[in-house]
C-alpha cells in the first residue's frame, strides 16, 4: 500500500510538471548539482512492475492530453510504460548498456 501510494505521487508529480508547463512557465538548466543520486541493489526493483508501469503511462498520457502533442508521444510513452513493467533483471540488462553510452546517439 505504501509502496503504490508513493509510485502514484511521484507520478502526480510528473503531471504537476506538465501542467506549470502549459500554463506558461519556464524552465532552464542550471550549471551545478542539486542531488547527489546513487543507485542500490533494489534501484530497478522500485522502477519496474505493472504498477509502476501503469501509472507511468496513465500520468505520460495525462501530460500529453494537457499539452495537446501529437499522437507518436502517446506511442512511446505507451512503449516506456510496457518496458518499465519488465521484470527488474531484465530492465537492468536493458538500461546497462544505455549507462555505458554505447548506445547514445548523440555522441
Amino acid at each position: 500500500m505504501f509502496l503504490d501510494a508513493g509510485i502514484k505521487r511521484l507520478m502526480d508529480d510528473n503531471v504537476l510538471w506538465g501542467r506549470a508547463l502549459k500554463e506558461g512557465l519556464r524552465f532552464a538548466n542550471i550549471p551545478y548539482f542539486l542531488l547527489k543520486f546513487r543507485k542500490d541493489r533494489s534501484f530497478y526493483k522500485r522502477r519496474s512492475g505493472r504498477k509502476y508501469g501503469w501509472y507511468y503511462i496513465k500520468s505520460k498520457f495525462t501530460i500529453c492530453k494537457l499539452l495537446n502533442l501529437p499522437l507518436y508521444n502517446y506511442l512511446l510513452s505507451f512503449l516506456i510504460g510496457i518496458l518499465k513493467m519488465l521484470p527488474s533483471g531484465l530492465l537492468k540488462f536493458i538500461y546497462f548498456p544505455l549507462k555505458q553510452n554505447k548506445f547514445n546517439c548523440f555522441n
